[in-house]
């Protein structure tokens, strides 16, 4: 769209549309009291790079219909497609590159329980299509209930380890490790 502003002798701008295609740059004004403006294409602008959840996004992305009908296919049968697997394994490492789980140390824990209680709800059927309609949505918040339990478990094991370090080093007391501002240790003893 061109937008051509126009002074006039009240001093008023009006806006018209161009007739020109979008793409079209103008090289030149109609007239000394016109200008011209114009957009530039979305394809000579240059695209920024895609973040690392943006780039898991494309690679790990299940297709929930699909998921849908693969999931029917394995009730009716009871074979697991590579295909189904597949799309269990990209749902757990789809949601480990999520802004709120990207950065934890334990990534591949968390992945791994997600994975195991998926498969293990896959293989003892407990999704209900009678009941469901999005078994995506369903594996979906199994993996990430996972990924809540894996966080509570870490933070457990973290205040436990604290606790112990406390434990510890007051024991021993303040001449190992930090120098009490109260009590400082005389490193030159004359």
């Amino acid at each position: 769209m061109v937008l051509s502003t126009t002074t006039n002798e009240k001093n008023f701008m009006t806006l018209k549309k161009s007739k020109l295609p979008k793409k079209q740059l103008l090289k030149q004004s109609e007239g000394p009291s016109t200008v011209k403006i114009t957009k530039i294409a979305k394809a000579d602008k240059p695209k920024k790079p895609l973040s690392e959840s943006a780039k898991a996004k494309k690679v790990y992305y299940v297709s929930p219909a699909e998921f849908t009908e693969e999931l029917r296919k394995y009730y009716a049968t009871n074979v697991m497609s590579d295909n189904l697997a597949i799309m269990i394994r990209n749902i757990a490492y789809g949601l480990a590159h999520a802004s709120n789980f990207i950065n934890y140390t334990f990534k591949e824990e968390a992945i791994g329980d997600s994975l195991i209680n998926m498969f293990n709800a896959l293989k003892d059927k407990k999704y209900n299509f009678d009941k469901g309609f999005n078994p995506f949505s369903y594996f979906n918040s199994i993996a990430f209930n996972c990924w809540r339990s894996r966080i509570k478990k870490e933070k457990r094991m973290r205040d436990t380890l604290a606790a112990y370090q406390e434990e510890v080093y007051s024991a021993i007391g303040p001449q190992v490790g930090i120098d009490d501002p109260v009590n400082p240790i005389n490193k030159h003893v004359d």
